[in-house]
C-alpha cells in the first residue's frame, strides 16, 4: 500500500507537469482551430510541458502569426490553459491625397445620391449619366459672379476628388443550369483506423492505412473526463466511407431553384459593394435539358469610380 501509494503520488506529480488542456476564447470573426494551431507554433499544446513556454512571450507570438488580433492574453490554471483574445478591427485603408484625380461613372445610370468630400459636384440629383461621365472634378476653377468684378487670374482648386456617387443603374443577367445532377453517395463500404491519443500524441492502434478511392471521412472520440473535464487521454475511431458517383434528373422546380441561386451568386459578384436589386423580371425557359433563366433588373449601386489625372 505504501509502495502503492508512492507510486500514484510520483505519477500524479509526473503527470501534472504538461498541459491537459487548451481552450479559447473571445474569437468572433476567427475560428478557434486557427488560434490553436498558432498556440501549437508557440509552444501551447496538449502533451506540452508547462515549462516549455513563457504565457507572456506566447501571447506575443500568436498577436504576430494571426492577423486580425487587437490583444492577446495566455491564462494558466494548473493543467490547463486559456488562449484570450480581442479582435481589432479592420484598419481603412490609406488614400494618396497628392495625387489628381476625378470621379467619373463606372457606368450609366440615374443619380439618386450625392456626396463631395473633396472636389466640385459636376452632376446633380435626378441626372442621368453615361459611363466614362465626369461626376466629381478634383481640378477646377472658381466660379465667378457672372454680375460682379471678373477676376484676372480665377482661382483654380487642385486636388484629389473624395465622395461618393450613387445611381439607379439597368443590368441584364442570363444564366443556366443542367438538368442533370452528378452526386456522390456513400457506397456503405466503411474502413476504420484505431488510435490512442495520449497527451497530444496519436497512437496506431493496428495497421492503419487510407483507401486508394475517393471517401467521405469522420471522427468519433470517447474521451476520459474528470468533474466534466476532458482529460488528455482519448479512443479515436477515423472511420473512411467510400464514394460512388450517381446521376439525378432534376425536377422542373428544383433546375428553377439551382439557376435562382446562380442568379444570385452573379447579382453578387456584379453589382458594386453595398448596392443592391431593387426590381427585377425573371423569366425562365427551358430547352434542351436545360434551365434558363434571365433576369432585367434595376439596381442601386456605387458607380463613382477614382480616376488619376496624368500631369505632363
Amino acid at each position: 500500500m505504501i509502495l502503492g501509494g508512492a507510486g500514484g503520488i510520483l505519477l500524479y506529480m509526473f503527470l501534472s507537469t504538461f498541459v491537459w488542456n487548451v481552450s479559447v476564447t473571445g474569437e468572433e470573426l476567427l475560428t478557434e482551430a486557427e488560434l490553436l494551431r498558432a498556440g501549437q507554433t508557440n509552444g501551447i499544446y496538449v502533451g506540452a510541458g508547462r515549462d516549455s513556454f513563457r504565457p507572456k512571450e506566447a501571447a506575443y507570438g500568436i498577436m504576430g502569426e494571426v492577423k486580425g488580433i487587437s490583444w492577446a492574453t495566455v491564462n494558466t490554471d494548473g493543467c490547463f490553459v486559456e488562449i484570450s483574445v480581442k479582435e481589432g478591427e479592420k484598419k481603412p485603408e490609406i488614400t494618396d491625397d497628392t495625387k489628381l484625380s476625378n470621379i467619373v461613372a463606372a457606368r450609366e445610370g440615374k443619380v439618386v445620391a450625392l456626396e463631395a468630400h473633396h472636389g466640385r459636384p459636376e452632376v446633380s440629383l435626378g441626372d442621368t449619366v453615361e459611363a466614362g461621365q465626369l461626376l466629381i472634378s478634383g481640378v477646377y476653377t472658381q466660379e465667378v459672379d457672372p454680375y460682379g468684378p471678373q477676376p484676372e487670374h480665377p482661382l483654380v482648386t487642385y486636388g484629389a476628388a473624395r465622395g461618393s456617387v450613387k445611381a439607379e443603374t439597368y443590368r441584364e443577367f442570363t444564366v443556366q443550369v443542367s438538368g442533370v445532377k452528378r452526386i456522390k453517395q456513400p457506397s456503405g463500404e466503411k474502413k476504420v483506423n484505431l488510435s490512442l491519443e495520449l497527451f497530444g500524441l496519436q497512437l496506431p492502434l493496428g495497421f492503419n492505412t487510407i483507401p486508394e478511392e475517393e471517401y467521405h471521412t469522420y471522427t468519433e472520440e470517447n474521451a476520459l473526463t474528470a468533474l466534466d473535464v476532458r482529460l488528455p487521454v482519448a479512443v479515436k475511431r477515423q472511420v473512411y466511407e467510400s464514394l460512388i458517383e450517381k446521376e439525378r434528373r432534376l425536377t422542373e422546380e428544383e433546375m428553377k431553384d439551382a439557376a435562382l441561386l446562380k442568379l444570385r451568386e452573379a447579382q453578387k459578384a456584379a453589382v458594386a459593394q453595398g448596392g443592391r436589386v431593387i426590381k427585377e423580371d425573371l423569366q425562365y425557359t427551358f430547352a434542351d435539358g436545360m434551365c434558363i433563366l434571365t433576369a432585367k433588373c434595376r439596381c442601386e449601386e456605387e458607380i463613382g469610380e477614382q480616376k488619376t489625372i496624368l500631369v505632363n
